[in-house]
């Protein structure tokens, strides 16, 4: 035997599922006036680094390492801190790197050499540049809020002095 209320039941569950199905549509609409979309996602460019690490002579270094640092503004102080971009990567044995690498758009790139090899191939102390990114410096970018083009920055020179050391 049926239970009395299985009727009225079905009938509510259907009018509430109508209605909700109505509810839900009207609100995947984004034209209520306010010009706001809600996006999913995170803004970012693609950045292609291209140069050579040499000494005080211009003969390149090999085996450099080179560690990336990207510009960020710190929410909760409203002060600029660099956080760390990407794996490290090594000059080869003309003292060329080249990379690229998508992340977050910036307006400072860091980029800091370590000599890592000791003394085979001279002793280099540790030294950083700071390369300057503009608004027009950002090319092909789409028609998406998020994806900002892509920069690229070519004849980098990151030149090293001979480390001194205290005998």
């Amino acid at each position: 035997m049926k239970n009395p209320n299985h009727k009225r039941l079905r009938a509510a569950n259907r009018l509430l599922a109508g209605l909700l199905a109505l509810l839900g549509f009207s609100g995947c609409n984004d034209d209520d006036g306010s010009g706001l979309v809600a996006m999913y996602g995170s803004p970012h460019a693609t950045f292609i680094l291209d140069g050579k690490v040499q000494n005080v002579s211009k003969s390149g270094i090999p085996d450099i390492k080179l560690e990336l640092q990207f510009k960020v503004l710190n929410t909760e102080g409203g002060k600029t801190t660099f956080i760390p971009g990407a794996d490290p990567i090594l000059t080869n044995k003309d003292g060329n790197f080249r990379t690229s690498l998508t992340t977050i758009p910036t307006d400072v790139i860091r980029i800091i050499a370590t000599d890592i090899d000791g003394e085979t191939n001279g002793s280099y102390a540790k030294d950083s540049i700071d390369i300057k990114i503009s608004k027009e410096d950002y090319l092909n970018k789409e028609d998406s809020e998020w994806n900002y083009g892509s920069v690229s920055k070519d004849n980098l020179i990151i030149e090293l002095k001979e480390e001194i050391k205290n005998e």
